[in-house]
């Protein structure tokens, strides 16, 4: 967890919240697909495990994080002004907890 801690309110460069996690699994040595939900597999709620993706929808988009291990944060690459950060937030903090769409890990 030392390369992503060493992130945090950093400039990350990023095409997408996506690539960002696919760069975060990469540490796990696992390879997530090209494409958000191909290849992914919903969690219930109350069984996340970690690693694991949550999706939000926003509005008629969508953002990405990926969980923490303590299961209450997640970390994600923030778009501010056209410059991505990476931001470690509280999932039960507003706006996250009512834009959760759900939890996912790889097949």
């Amino acid at each position: 967890m030392k390369e992503i801690t060493d992130l945090i309110n950093k400039s990350y460069v990023t095409d997408s919240c996506w690539s960002f996690c696919r760069d975060a699994f990469k540490l796990f040595d696992i390879e997530l697909p090209a494409l958000p939900r191909e290849g992914l597999v919903r969690l219930p709620k109350d069984k996340i495990i970690i690693p694991a993706i949550v999706l939000f929808q926003c509005g008629d988009d969508w953002h990405c994080g990926v969980m923490w291990p303590d299961g209450l944060h997640f970390i994600h690459a923030n778009d501010e002004d056209g410059k991505f950060i990476i931001r470690h937030e509280r999932i039960t903090r507003h706006p996250w907890s009512i834009l959760v769409e759900g939890f996912y890990t790889h097949e």
